[in-house]
């Protein structure tokens, strides 16, 4: 079966190699496969109409040839006995209707035993007959002689003949039993193997229907399976193979259409970098501007500040933070989605790291009057700085941005086994549950916060989930509790990259 099924597989794809293949529909194939699959079931059903009525007609024939035959035989008995009780009857009585009648007994034996055909009866049963025929005739012949000439008397032992005569015939009715028995026999062991050869056809036709459509089947979904492929290579932001789809012209037409897809989101993709790319750039020029001439301003190298001039120098600075926040987003997501974000691993502090970064927002923190609550242990990490950098910075931002004026700011680092975890939390109004889900979605923006006049781009989640995710760590949102009731971030990454885990819990 496992040759049979190579040599199939083989001839298909032969099959699928050629041009009349591909030119062909899905519904013209399918139909093609029907058939093709349906004939060992057909040829199955033929043989067994063929063997079935075979057999029928046989049996048929068997039995009103053994019926003829045993009716033959019961027919010239009672000739016997009746041509043996005539003659006796006559040799007493002498009238000539019993020799008549005698007569007649013995030209319907003779008809009866002539009238059976030859392929009706047995060799064996055929000689016993032809013997009978002749020591009757021979018997039937001398009484007539006897009879008509008036000249001799008929023995005793002319009489007695035709009990022998008589014992004959039942030895040839008892041999039409013993064919009839034999016949039905014969007819018992031909059923038998015709049962059996309707199975074996059956177990044969079956399987290997099964297996041409398997074959069938296995061989129009590949090009189906191509095509899911390409759309879920598609769908994972992978526009630069193409998508080359052989088989039925219909599939390859979809083929083609998902092509012109591919090649419409490529340009689509290249030109949304290009936008994010030009316009980061461009805005880091006003914005360098803008940072240089509130430090001129705030150092009072062109006059002295009174109280509330120096108010609004601030919101300018905090107005710089955040646009430069804004645009080193826009610039990271840049990077990540076009290089796909590679580790570049060094062993550092991360509780340096992580303070650094919280003296860098200190003007906000200040203004904002926040009171950040470091439980900090020193830990050396192997990861890739900048990325962690990143993924710190932006959730402390958010916990500006979203936390309360004169509230706390978490920020937890715990060690347990391999991993490292760290909670960034806050006392804002925390994140809705309609917005749960969205968070980590590009583009994405939840509800600004009063306090937070400038929105973001949306892009700090997702570049902190894709960071976590190539270092094998996880990013989870926490419930709130009765100190902390805004947003609660848990981030788990592995102390050394040579240690692979999972990509959340």
């Amino acid at each position: 079966m496992s040759n049979l099924r190579v040599r199939l597989i083989s001839s298909f794809n032969q099959i699928l190699s050629r041009r009349h293949f591909r030119q062909n529909s899905l519904y013209k194939l399918s139909l093609t496969g029907l058939v093709i699959i349906s004939l060992p079931l057909v040829f199955a059903f033929i043989y067994a109409l063929v063997a079935i009525t075979k057999h029928t007609t046989l049996t048929q024939q068997t039995l009103i040839n053994t019926i003829i035959v045993t009716e033959s035989n019961r027919i010239i008995l009672e000739r016997l006995v009746s041509m043996e009780r005539n003659i006796r009857q006559y040799q007493i009585l002498k009238e000539p209707d019993l020799l008549k009648g005698f007569q007649d007994h013995h030209q319907a034996f003779i008809d009866t035993a002539r009238n059976m055909k030859s392929e009706e009866v047995k060799s064996e049963l055929q000689a016993t007959m032809n013997q009978l025929l002749k020591n009757e005739n021979k018997l039937y012949l001398l009484i007539v002689k006897k009879t008509t000439s008036g000249q001799q008397e008929l023995t005793k032992n002319d009489l007695n003949n035709y009990a022998d005569l008589t014992l004959e015939a039942r030895k040839l009715v008892d041999k039409g039993g013993i064919q009839l028995r034999q016949e039905a026999k014969a007819l018992s062991t031909a059923a038998k193997q015709v049962k059996n050869n309707l199975i074996y056809s059956i177990f044969l036709a079956v399987p290997l229907a099964l297996t041409l459509g398997l074959i069938f089947v296995s061989l129009l979904i590949k090009p189906i399976k191509h095509i899911g492929y390409a759309i879920r290579k598609i769908g994972k932001g992978n526009f630069y193979q193409a998508v080359n789809i052989q088989g039925p012209k219909d599939l390859e037409a979809l083929g083609k259409h998902l092509e012109w897809l591919r090649n419409r989101l490529n340009q689509l993709e290249n030109d949304k970098q290009n936008f994010i790319k030009n316009i980061s750039h461009e805005l880091k020029t006003p914005l360098a501007t803008l940072k240089e001439g509130s430090s001129i301003l705030q150092d009072e190298i062109v006059g002295e500040l009174n109280q509330e001039q120096q108010e609004i120098i601030q919101l300018m600075q905090l107005g710089c933070i955040q646009l430069n926040s804004l645009i080193e987003n826009l610039l990271e997501y840049q990077k990540a989605i076009s290089i796909q974000a590679k580790l570049n691993c060094s062993t550092f502090d991360l509780d340096l790291l992580i303070k650094r970064i919280i003296e860098e927002y200190r003007l906000i923190i200040n203004t904002k009057k926040i009171q950040t609550k470091e439980l900090l242990i020193p830990v050396k990490i192997q990861a890739d700085r900048d990325k962690v950098r990143v993924i710190i910075s932006n959730l402390l931002s958010n916990a500006l941005k979203f936390g309360a004026p004169n509230s706390d700011l978490g920020v937890t680092v715990r060690k347990l086994g391999i991993n490292i975890y760290i909670i960034i939390e806050d006392q804002g109004k925390g994140i809705s549950t309609r917005d749960q889900k969205f968070i980590f979605n590009e583009f994405y923006q939840e509800e600004s916060s009063e306090s937070w006049p400038v929105r973001g781009s949306g892009l700090g989640l997702k570049l902190i989930k894709d960071y976590i995710k190539i270092h094998h760590g996880g990013i989870k949102l926490l419930k709130s509790n009765e100190r902390y009731s805004g947003a609660r971030f848990l981030v788990r990454l592995p102390i050394t990259q040579n240690v692979q885990q999972g990509i959340a819990e």
